[in-house]
């Protein structure tokens, strides 16, 4: 159960990452791209986009058959990926990259990341 709770942490983080990496030079993904990018199944990425979704993280602009076709990250999003990034010593788009890659130790820091957002301040 644990690693299962881990792994969606981990995919909600990457999506976060892919879509920072993405804002930066002003794009959007559809789901397809999430997918390709990430190499998870569509039903754990869609769970994944739908917590996040609900959480203000990203924003889904339009839908196609009930699929997200333009997705970007929120600006809560943004603050939590620059928190994350204050706190990792990673900088610029590399902190998308390293989203994608390594998002393990987050899970130890969300509450504090999540409580210095919703006081919007920096640790």
């Amino acid at each position: 159960m644990k690693d299962l709770i881990l792994e969606n942490i981990l995919i909600r983080y990457k999506i976060l990452g892919f879509l920072y990496l993405l804002n930066q030079e002003n794009k959007r993904a559809s789901f397809k791209e999430i997918v390709q990018k990430l190499s998870c199944s569509e039903v754990n990425i869609n769970q994944q986009m739908k917590f996040l979704e609900e959480e203000n993280l990203i924003i889904d602009i339009r839908m196609v058959n009930g699929k997200p076709l333009n997705i970007k990250i929120t600006s809560e999003g943004q603050r939590l990926v620059e928190e994350i990034e204050l706190q990792k010593k990673v900088k610029g788009k590399d902190i998308g990259k390293w989203l994608l890659i390594n998002a393990p130790w987050i899970v130890q820091y969300l509450p504090q990341i999540i409580e210095l957002i919703k006081k919007g301040g920096r640790s």
